[in-house]
């Protein structure tokens, strides 16, 4: 579904306040506007921060405690980093599952003293989470005529009641950190056509492996630079870490990465991709079990997905297609948790995009307002989690049953279909004066504007 901008691009969206027309009385006034948008986003994150502390899963950075001890392990004596294993009562033994590089640069954080480290992921992870919404949203705050912070303020605090940003936070996962690397690579290096466009998906791939599908969605744009650039930075990447350990290199990529079972059960609720959905339907002790379906399945989601991305690219919406090929790479992996669904974010930025423009109130504004909330309340409710079942009993009460397990599955699925498509978004975006973050452009251009002022010099 394509939907075509005809906003004209608003005032600039980093200004504290903005004029409110011809309203009167309180809204008005210009200062008392912007106290009443301070306080409606101190409100709401008091309030979801209440809700979450009350009803959310609490995990106490269980994720980031296995990181750091296995670092330790790795950098206590001759060990091999994958070597290291602790029981856990759901997955039985879990380990070091990341690639090499990844280990490699968290090495502060299991040298630094405990608390240390801990704040420093916090802060870190919860910074990425702001940036990524600021950059997400940003236009959608200019296209709605109100100030960037006050947007951003009312989307963070929203992202943070979902389920996969919630459940990031509390293992003290790094999916927040790749996000930034990849759309920040996307949306500023490889739009000025930087010669350091790629590094950010390459460092990425580097630590995780799951971020590669944005190199081939490079390719398929025909973005040739940033897309080997992109190959450069990861086996480079790579490359370091097998000199600085080669026996765990070597133990991962010939042992470690084919061991699907390293971490966990693939078949329980929280494996949200399609070879979870199928293993929950099947009985994968069967040695009938047709492990083609899944085959199947990643050429079709990939197939169409990729096709998507490609065509929200082409009609000027990087944002549709990078969040189209995020979601294409969660559902492909053999294992996807759901703190790796980072996606929804933007997937959701973009539907209120399309149900708030010009025009509201109509067919369009009801159809994906309609699909927004289904998808934002499903994840905030934990809706997937309310129908879970214990290993090899998934199937037992049935399909409806099944459809509620897997639903997070399932509305991933319908967003990488039906996605809307805001043809030539980049191009308002990008106007003059109203590229919105503007210091990461500054940033990155500025080995640029150096040699410039070299040779002006010079001169």
């Amino acid at each position: 579904m394509d939907t075509t901008t005809k906003a004209a691009p608003g005032p600039d969206a980093d200004d504290g306040v903005t004029e409110e027309g011809a309203s009167r009385g309180l809204l008005g006034n210009p200062r008392a506007v912007f106290w009443l948008r301070v306080a409606a986003v101190v409100l709401l994150m008091a309030v979801v921060w209440i809700l979450t502390d009350r009803f959310g899963e609490h995990h106490r950075l269980f994720d980031f405690r296995i990181y750091r001890k296995a670092v330790l392990f790795w950098l206590d004596g001759d060990n091999i980093l994958y070597n290291y294993s602790q029981p856990d009562k759901t997955n039985y033994n879990l380990g070091f599952t990341y690639p090499p590089f990844a280990a490699l640069i968290m090495i502060p954080l299991a040298v630094l003293p405990y608390g240390l480290a801990l704040w420093s992921h916090l802060i870190v992870m919860s910074a990425a989470l702001a940036l990524m919404c600021y950059w997400v949203a940003t236009p959608l705050a200019r296209r709605l005529n109100q100030p960037a912070w006050f947007v951003c303020g009312l989307v963070v605090p929203l992202a943070f009641a979902l389920e996969p940003i919630r459940e990031s936070l509390s293992f003290g996962q790094v999916n927040h950190e790749l996000a930034v690397l990849i759309i920040g690579d996307l949306l500023f290096l490889c739009r000025r056509n930087s010669k350091w466009a790629g590094i950010g998906i390459g460092l990425a791939t580097a630590i995780k492996l799951t971020p590669g599908i944005f190199i081939i969605y490079l390719l398929l744009t025909k973005r040739w630079r940033p897309a080997f650039m992109a190959m450069f930075w990861a086996t480079a990447a790579t490359v370091l870490a097998a000199a600085f350990d080669l026996r765990s290199s070597v133990k991962f990529w010939l042992v470690t990465f084919w061991d699907s079972s390293r971490v966990g059960i693939l078949d329980q609720t929280s494996n949200t991709s399609i070879n979870g959905m199928i293993l929950r339907w099947f009985d994968q002790r069967d040695p009938n079990y047709p492990r083609w379906i899944y085959l199947l399945g990643v050429l079709l989601v990939v197939g169409y997905g990729m096709w998507r991305a490609v065509r929200a690219y082409r009609q000027g919406d990087e944002i549709c297609a990078l969040t189209i090929v995020g979601l294409v790479g969660v559902m492909v992996s053999p294992v996807s948790w759901i703190h790796h669904n980072f996606w929804i974010v933007p997937a959701l930025v973009v539907l209120a995009d399309v149900a708030l423009r010009k025009g509201a109130w109509t067919k369009r504004f009801w159809r994906w307002a309609a699909l927004f909330l289904l998808v934002y309340w499903s994840f905030a409710l934990t809706m997937s989690l309310r129908f879970a079942e214990v290993t090899t009993k998934h199937w037992i009460h049935g399909p409806f049953w099944w459809i509620g397990e897997n639903s997070y599955v399932i509305l991933s699925l319908v967003l990488i279909l039906i996605l809307p498509i805001r043809r030539d978004t980049d191009t308002l975006d990008l106007a003059d004066g109203n590229f919105w973050p503007r210091w990461p452009s500054r940033l990155a251009s500025w080995p640029d504007r150096r040699r410039a002022a070299a040779e002006a010099k010079a001169a």
